[in-house]
């Protein structure tokens, strides 16, 4: 999630090759673990103090605006505050809850849609239960927000998936008249009948907008006379539980073409820093067409350090789409073709076990991720190890090498910090502790020593609004970075559309742990709308195709939607509507965009397990309060 210093540097692909112009190189990975070795207080010297200056940030297109002059007082926490709420050109306080995103016709990111709704799931507005049929009316106030749409709630849907889509092989949600991806795309969406109503009507092809709404009515009625028929489908829940069924429908086509790999891979799942060039990969499947079809055999393969790669890139791709039957083919024959050439100090072979590293952290294999961060560690100490006092003119790190250093550095942070363990034993403080260390990392510039100690500090009541304001600098300072970053690969440029979404989820998640130190009610105010802000942007459509780190900003967001759920509870409230925000809605949202990414991390299982248990028992409870 945190840029390196790519930004800095201009690069021009020329067969491989790249001409640097780079005003301050990165360390090299010798120069990391040497850092790790010695002890976690840092020590700099007057002269290397950093002017505020450097830390401003242009945020004429973000919703929080910082403090034009500085924040070097802090007397009041009410001057921070003030930048915190979502205000109108009339000055007039808006609620984020309103907030709903909006279709693109000029998204780079439109050959990722087939990705993107893979994941959808629709939400449906019919009850599960008996009390909810009885109080039908009620239940559609109730569960109006779920939707982006006023008229959403009142939509039908078709038995089977629409031609666009089952031609594609994507995932339609068979909303009428018209689903989702048809919409997004604007094309005509067709419906036509199951094969096995064929033989009883042969009129019914669905081929028009007219067509579709009849059809609409004629589903509803069938709904009216047989009220049971979405309660007997776990998908027609108002909310998804999670269940084999919900998994069942999130299931994809059964394979990616090696041009969807590549686009996945650049523009998802290096997360920003591939190890690999993509004129590289296409290259190799030029040569090697038939790659994808190598059995299990492959003592008889041919450079077996791009099978290698390319297995591995392939299997990170089919577990972010959910593919995991796929990915576990694709990884074993990564492993078997390194196999062949673990012993070779190569880039090439370092990257593919930062890959593995990855693939495991990703399908909660931690014994596996740490074994294969150890041989990569080993690798990297020697791939990047000081050269022979003979050489007249260092070489210089590719940029793959570069972003190299960056998996490396963030998996020895992930490590101290203990996040792959148990992510619920990581506090605010711990995380603040490494600040200096990471931001001398990805900035190769010293903090100021009285932020250091602010940083290291434990977070009060009396210092939560000073350490914020650093922390927002800090933020936006790696967010124009990464920016940056970027710009200068062209393999990534299109991730570009990712860095607000999650730098914002960053923010609000960083807002509602240190702030939540406070007991200003104007503090509870904007802890509320961070914590809104989170859930809201669950809804954007490239939410499926967030890295996992998100999962815990989410994680923040909920604790706050349980705790006021709680205070209602404890007041003997019964319609949970807290400050015009419907929460029993907004936690439908949460749990479903955990849901969202159960199927393409099988570690976020194991880490949202307790608080989605949680979500659904709270659920449940406010339903029973309402229909008593």
């Amino acid at each position: 999630m945190f840029p390196n210093n790519h930004g800095e540097s201009c690069y021009t692909n020329n067969n491989d090759q790249y001409q640097q112009q780079q005003q301050k190189p990165r360390p090299c990975a010798r120069v990391i673990n040497q850092h790790h070795q010695e002890s976690n207080s840092v020590t700099y010297t007057d002269n290397e103090f950093l002017n505020l200056e450097d830390f401003l940030v242009d945020e004429s297109k973000s919703q929080r605006n910082a403090n034009d002059d500085g924040y070097s007082s802090f007397s009041s926490g009410q001057q921070v505050l003030g930048s915190f709420i979502h205000r109108d050109g009339d000055g007039n306080e808006l609620i984020p809850s309103g907030q709903h995103w909006t279709d693109n016709n000029n998204d780079p990111l439109q050959h990722l849609q087939s990705f993107i709704g893979s994941f959808i799931i629709p939400s449906f507005s019919s009850s599960t239960t008996a009390q909810a049929n009885i109080t039908s009316n009620n239940e559609s106030n109730n569960v109006n927000n779920l939707s982006n749409s006023s008229d959403e709630n009142s939509s039908e849907f078709f038995p089977i998936a629409c031609e666009q889509c089952r031609q594609q092989h994507r995932r339609c949600d068979k909303r009428l008249p018209k689903c989702y991806l048809c919409t997004q795309r604007k094309v005509e969406c067709v419906y036509r009948e199951p094969r096995r109503n064929k033989k009883t009507n042969h009129d019914n092809n669905v081929k028009t907008p007219e067509n579709s709404r009849n059809h609409s009515s004629n589903v509803h009625q069938r709904n009216v006379n047989n009220p049971s028929t979405h309660s007997m489908n776990p998908l027609f829940s108002p909310y998804p539980l999670g269940k084999k069924s919900v998994n069942e429908e999130l299931k994809t086509s059964e394979s990616l073409s090696s041009r969807a790999v590549f686009d996945l891979y650049f523009d998802v799942a290096c997360e920003g820093y591939p190890l690999v060039s993509r004129e590289e990969l296409e290259n190799f499947i030029t040569h090697f067409p038939n790659c994808d079809d190598v059995g299990n055999d492959t003592n008889k393969l041919q450079n077996c350090e791009m099978f290698a790669m390319y297995f591995s890139v392939r299997a990170l791709c089919e577990s972010r789409n959910g593919l995991f039957e796929q990915s576990e083919k694709s990884i074993q024959k990564s492993k078997d073709c390194l196999s062949k050439v673990f012993d070779r100090t190569s880039i090439t072979v370092a990257a593919v076990y930062a890959h593995l590293v990855m693939y495991e952290l990703y399908t909660g294999k931690t014994e596996q991720a740490k074994f294969y961060f150890t041989i990569l560690d080993f690798l990297s100490k020697k791939l990047f190890a000081p050269e022979d006092s003979e050489s007249v003119t260092p070489s210089q790190p590719t940029i793959y090498e570069k972003n190299l250093e960056v998996w490396i550095y963030s998996y020895n942070a992930a490590l101290k910090l203990g996040i792959i363990e148990d992510f619920d034993k990581v506090s605010v403080e711990n995380f603040l502790s490494c600040i200096p260390e990471i931001y001398s990392f990805f900035c190769q510039e010293p903090l100021p020593q009285e932020w250091i100690q602010l940083m290291t500090s434990k977070v009060t009541p009396e210092n939560c609004f000073e350490i914020w304001s650093i922390i927002e600098l800090l933020v936006n300072k790696f967010k124009n970075i990464e920016k940056s970053d970027m710009l200068s690969i062209p393999d990534t440029v299109n991730r570009l559309e990712f860095v607000e979404p999650l730098y914002q989820m960053i923010l609000d998640s960083l807002r509602i742990a240190i702030l939540s130190k406070s007991q200003s009610s104007i503090t509870r105010e904007v802890i509320e709308q961070s914590a809104l802000s989170i859930t809201n942007h669950t809804e954007n459509p490239l939410y499926p195709l967030f890295p996992i780190d998100v999962v815990f900003c989410v994680k923040q967001a909920v604790e706050k939607h349980l705790e006021i759920c709680n205070s209602i509870l404890q007041q003997g409230g019964n319609d949970f509507v807290h400050n015009g925000v419907d929460y029993c809605s907004i936690l439908k949202k949460d749990l479903r965009a955990f849901t969202v990414m159960k199927p393409k991390f099988k570690a976020v299982n194991k880490w949202i397990n307790n608080i989605s248990s949680r979500i659904e028992e709270m659920i449940a409870t406010i339903e029973r309060v309402k229909f008593q």
